[in-house]
Formats: structure tokens, C-alpha cells, sequence
């Protein structure tokens, strides 16, 4: 299957204002347009969504900022239920938030990596929003609001989180599928810095996944960059037959083992961590069993 590739020397720029930029409020609604939507694997999709003048205060969100998207519910293959769990009474708005993965103020436009659960034997309904969403046409136009985030890049290398103030040498990152989205911006902001960035990536084959190209141009042409991707599938997508063989992708789920040879413990040091809640809650029971003490882990 064909994939359009995606346009790297954008993604390596680095965003002006990145720092310290914050949205102001929980509660504007913002009218978003789709301008342009790729497929990049079997199924994620960047969507491409410009918005006007107006807005740019409130849209251009800085790290970590996401948005609460707003669609309604499509019709369901049994009236009542979605994927065999009965609806609420009256439900018919479906809402999820969404981190971007770039700002591209000059166009004034927000590109968002999402992946699309289509229908399926095991689930005949598919995703409740991203059903609604994978029918949005180019120039169809989306409600959403920009959302304040936990925690906020306040200084080059640090992060104020709940009222405290986290500086770092070392930056640890562990995601799951699209659990990558809050922390492409923090790479592409990290290279050619002095900080220190150990990313674990996981995902169910080396087709699935995102932005590959992406994180290997980083870690090639930056030493203090890392990242080794983890496959728990055993079939193989690749065409190549060669990167199956690459030492930055291990088969298997993950574990203590891969943690400890790929993170780095420093009295600096900070580790995020985004995925599914049964990944999210592995990864917070191994980080614990390694000594990741629970005031550099967020």
C-alpha cells in the first residue's frame, strides 16, 4: 500500500515562540478547516487544518496544549449501541482531545497525527469519533476548543507541572501508537541542544509506525537524540526485508530489560510517559521497579 510522504524539512524546523506559549482559555470555540489530509500508515492519517487571523491567539498552543474536537455520532450497525455497549439516552455528540504534532504559524495552519478505527469484525462500529472525523472532506470546517494541559515547557529545559517546577538534563519519553503525538514537538524543539532525549516507541508492526522517517533523520544527525522502536507483531510489513535487522527496533512488548538499556536514571532527569491505560499502567509499575522516583516521573 502506497503511503504519501510527508514533508520532513517542515516537521525539522523548529516552531518560533515554542517556549513558554500557552492557550488562554478552556472554553473558546474555534471553526477549524481542513485543507489537506495524508495517509501515513494502514491507518493514521495527518489532518491538516487552517484557521483565520482571529484565532491565532488561541489556537497556536504551545507543548503539550491539545484540542477538544467535537463531531456527532454516526449511525450504528445496531440502533442503541455502539460496538454492543448500549448508548446513553439522547447521546448524540462525540467529543476527544487531540495534541498536535506542528503549528505552522506562517500558514496559520495545525497538523494532527490521528489514527482512524475503522469498522472491524471484532469491533462493527468502529471509533465513535473517528468514524465521524474520517468523513470530513477537504474544506469541511470543525469545532473545537483549545485545552490547557497539565503540564508546560517553561524554560528551554523545564517543566512546571501541577505548581512544580521540574528542570532537566535528561529527557525520557515511552509512547504507544498514537500516545507519540504530545512528544514529536518536544524532539524536533531538542535537536542540536545540549538536553538529552531517550525515546522508547512501541506499536503493533514496523508499518504502524508514525513519523519513522522523522525521528530517523533526528537521531541521525543528533547524537544527544535516541530512540529504539519496539514491535510486539510477529509478522513482518517491511518490503525491504532490511529493517527488521535495524539494532533500533526489538521485538517485543515493554519490559524492564529495554528500559533500563535505552533510559537514563540522572539526578536531572524527567520521564513522560503517553499511551493506552494498560500500557500507561505497565510502564508506571516497571519505571517504579527501576527506581524512577515518582518526582521525575509525570
Amino acid at each position: 500500500m502506497y503511503y504519501e510522504p510527508l514533508d520532513l524539512n517542515l516537521y525539522l524546523e523548529k516552531e518560533a515562540g515554542y517556549i513558554g506559549r500557552d492557550c488562554s482559555t478552556n472554553n473558546e470555540i474555534c471553526e477549524i478547516k481542513l485543507v489537506k489530509r495524508t495517509r501515513v500508515s494502514p491507518t493514521a492519517h495527518l489532518f491538516v487544518f487552517g484557521y483565520p487571523q482571529e484565532i491565532k491567539g488561541a489556537v497556536e498552543v504551545g507543548a503539550f496544549g491539545h484540542f477538544l474536537f467535537s463531531g456527532h455520532l454516526l449511525e450504528s450497525a445496531t440502533p442503541g449501541f455502539w460496538n454492543a455497549v448500549k448508548l446513553e439516552n439522547g447521546e448524540k455528540e462525540v467529543k476527544r482531545k487531540y495534541t498536535p504534532i506542528y503549528i505552522d504559524a506562517a500558514k496559520r495552519q495545525i497538523h494532527f497525527l490521528i489514527r482512524i478505527y475503522g469498522p472491524c469484525e471484532e469491533f462493527p462500529d468502529g471509533g465513535k469519533f473517528t468514524r465521524f472525523l474520517d468523513k470530513l472532506e477537504v474544506q469541511d470546517s470543525l469545532k473545537v476548543i483549545p485545552w490547557k494541559p497539565k503540564y508546560r515547557l517553561v524554560e528551554e529545559a523545564v517543566i512546571r507541572v501541577l505548581g512544580r517546577r521540574l528542570e532537566y538534563k535528561v529527557l525520557n519519553l515511552i509512547a504507544a501508537g498514537t500516545g507519540i503525538t504530545p512528544f514529536v514537538r518536544l524532539l524536533t524543539h531538542y535537536q542540536n541542544t545540549p538536553v538529552s532525549v531517550n525515546l522508547i516507541y512501541c506499536n503493533r508492526s514496523i508499518e504502524e509506525i508514525m513519523l519513522k522517517e522523522l525521528f530517523d533523520t533526528l537521531t541521525c544527525s543528533n547524537s544527544n537524540i535516541r530512540v529504539r522502536y519496539l514491535v510486539y507483531s510477529r509478522k513482518d510489513y517491511s518490503e525491504s526485508g532490511s529493517i527488521a535487522d535495524s539494532p533500533s527496533i526489538s521485538r517485543c512488548i515493554i519490559n524492564k530489560e529495554i528500559i533500563s538499556e535505552v533510559l537514563e536514571v540522572a539526578e536531572k532527569s524527567v520521564t513522560l510517559y503517553c499511551g493506552p491505560p494498560k500500557f500507561c499502567d505497565l510502564v508506571k509499575e516497571l519505571l517504579a521497579s527501576l527506581n524512577f522516583t515518582n518526582s521525575h516521573v509525570i
